[in-house]
């Protein structure tokens, strides 16, 4: 009777021992974004049987996220879901849809269902997850699957398997991109099909001034050919912390299509930025790519604005790495805490002008907020450049509370 006793005792104390080592957090936002478009690209039918009407297009709506992750030291469990409820839109003469196509409907998705073990040096998520820790510059994304990073010292490898994935709009580095497009799991209410696989795996040497990223990606296709990917980063990182850091990266990519003629493309890539003070940023950079069908990608690190902030062709996404480009670009701008500001002209096969900005009016650590809460409002414009046939000007305004 009496071991019965202690035994309940000490198991009573585990518990209250583990629910005091648990950690509940939340996490996600409240966004509302408009777009209106001017110009002669941006009228309704302008390309639909050569009927062009003065109805300009625009749309604007909100978009949701709200998670929860519980953590027990390094292992946690999160759920969370997604929404978008479109506001406003124009009507595309002869398409009945909006605008921008994505923005068109209002849903619900089943963004995080995870279980996830974070020690510091090995991260491993399995379930519905953002796989931002893997430090890709090209499958940033909420993804569906299992996906691992270890790093120690100057070495690190990361390996994923993803069965579906969505980026919600977002696109690295880009102010409020992902309030401007939303588009949920394909596989979402529909059973969680496997068919689509995506397998892919890298290596990350840092050696302070010198960083170098290979990497591979495998594309399983149910219905068309197989594609495989294959390249690197190489970063020169000069005066990190100091009064001017330079930072200097040259990215390299290959694509092919199996069993399919002439596919092969190449990219080339280089960008530059110096860094005044931690606060100014100043450079430029330019790619190409050559011939075949073309590159294509989940999300990149490109500096363009253009993809989403103008929804041209009604819809159709620009895509920066199509065959046989030549495109250069320069920037300006500042980053910090409180102020944000982009400011980019390119030219070459693609051209855009864009200045986005935003202001945090406050930001500030809250016990249970994963992130902490802020609050930004921003807006700026974005043209597919200067005296085109097909001249694009897009005004954007946006604000946003994460949590």
């Amino acid at each position: 009777m009496k071991k019965g006793i202690l035994s309940s005792v000490v198991l009573a104390g585990l518990g209250i021992s583990g629910a005091q080592a648990m950690d509940f957090n939340f996490f996600g936002h409240v966004g509302g974004f408009y777009d209106q478009g001017f110009g002669a690209g941006n009228k309704t039918g302008i390309y639909n049987d050569g009927f062009a009407s003065d109805k300009k297009v625009g749309y604007a709506g909100v978009t949701g996220h709200l998670g929860i992750d519980l953590g027990f030291n390094a292992l946690h469990i999160g759920v969370g879901a997604y929404s978008g409820v479109p506001i406003w839109g124009t009507d595309i003469t002869n398409y009945g849809s909006y605008a921008n196509a994505e923005y068109s409907k209002k849903y619900v998705d089943l963004s995080d269902l995870y279980l996830k073990y974070d020690a510091g040096d090995m991260t491993i998520a399995v379930g519905r997850f953002n796989n931002e820790f893997l430090g890709s510059d090209w499958i940033t994304s909420y993804t569906q699957g299992v996906a691992a990073k270890w790093k120690v010292r100057n070495f690190g490898i990361w390996a994923t398997w993803i069965n579906d994935s969505t980026t919600y709009g977002y696109q690295p580095g880009r102010i409020a991109s992902e309030l401007s497009s939303w588009k949920r799991f394909p596989s979402s209410f529909d059973s969680f099909g496997i068919g689509n696989e995506t397998f892919a795996g890298g290596m990350n040497f840092d050696f302070g001034f010198l960083k170098i990223d290979p990497f591979v990606h495998y594309y399983l296709h149910s219905k068309t050919n197989d594609t495989i990917q294959a390249g690197a980063k190489l970063a020169l990182v000069f005066g990190e912390n100091g009064p001017v850091q330079s930072t200097t990266a040259f990215r390299y990519l290959w694509q092919n299509t199996f069993s399919v003629d002439n596919d092969s493309t190449m990219l080339f890539w280089g960008d530059e930025e110096l860094l005044f003070g931690g606060f100014f940023k100043l450079g430029g950079g330019y790619y190409a790519t050559t011939g075949g069908n073309g590159i294509s990608t989940l999300n990149n690190v490109t500096r363009f604005y253009g993809s989403f902030f103008t929804p041209n062709y009604y819809g159709q996404q620009l895509n920066y790495f199509t065959a046989n480009k030549n495109v250069w670009y320069v920037f300006t701008g500042v980053k910090s805490q409180w102020f944000d500001l982009d400011v980019l002209y390119a030219d070459g096969n693609y051209s855009e002008f864009s200045a986005v900005a935003s202001v945090t009016l406050f930001d500030t650590q809250v016990k249970g907020s994963l992130n902490g809460i802020a609050l930004k409002l921003g807006g700026g414009y974005v043209s597919n450049g200067f005296n085109k046939a097909h001249q694009l000007h897009n005004v954007v305004a946006f604000a946003k509370l994460s949590f």
